[in-house]
């Protein structure tokens, strides 16, 4: 452990290998000390050996920036200002965008989701259909939608269009209901009537071009 200022003075030779080896033996120990090299050079690393903070001079040579932190004992290395983890709430709640997520906690943000399999509309002038989402409580947001899977009208593949809201339209004929529980979502429905893309003509939904999907969360 030593620190060396750099400068190899001009003087007889045992003199000169002496202080040639303290310099090397301060470049191979990153200029471990318990205090700061006290000349100091731009970029220059120092090995804090009281904090066990790896440290580099910065560019302008003014002061000294922490790269990280050992731990001896343990053999690791913990970089300055590394992230830290998201709480389950915090993942599952999916709000904050500065902390970090573990594969857990990914898994973990997931299990509080659910999209279902796309699922045939069993017939134009309605049907009833049963969604088990496995979320283990009542879900707070519920949505069914029809997914395009076959362009038609105005419509694209990939479109999807809302039918989460319950409503009975005699006039129209077209009516849709639907209900969530802690184990599963059900939706009837009774024609689904929507206007195009335009929104200047209605169009009823036709079984062979469209799918059903539930999604939910908690």
């Amino acid at each position: 452990m030593s620190t060396h200022d750099y400068v190899i003075d001009n003087q007889a030779a045992p003199a000169f290998r002496s202080d040639l080896n303290d310099a090397l033996a301060a470049i191979v120990s990153q200029n471990s000390n318990a205090t700061a090299p006290a000349t100091t050079y731009a970029d220059m690393l120092w090995y804090d050996t009281t904090t066990k903070i790896l440290k580099k001079r910065n560019e302008a040579n003014s002061a000294w920036v922490s790269m990280g932190t050992f731990d001896e004992g343990a053999g690791t290395f913990t970089p300055s200002g590394t992230p830290t983890i998201a709480s389950q709430v915090e993942a599952e709640a999916g709000t904050n965008n500065t902390k970090m997520m573990t594969p857990l906690r990914v898994r973990q943000s997931l299990a509080t989701q659910y999209e279902s399999a796309e699922t045939t509309i069993t017939a134009n002038a309605g049907g009833t259909y049963t969604f088990t989402h496995g979320l283990g409580a009542t879900p707070k947001r519920v949505r069914i939608v029809a997914r395009c899977v076959s362009a038609v009208s105005t419509f694209s593949i990939g479109d999807e269009i809302d039918f989460t809201s319950s409503v009975y339209d005699a006039s129209a004929g077209g009516a849709q209901t639907t209900i969530a529980n802690a184990t599963s979502i059900k939706f009837h429905h009774y024609y689904l009537r929507v206007l195009n893309t335009s929104g200047n003509a209605p169009y009823s939904l036709i079984k062979d071009n469209w799918r059903l999907v539930a999604y939910a969360s908690l």
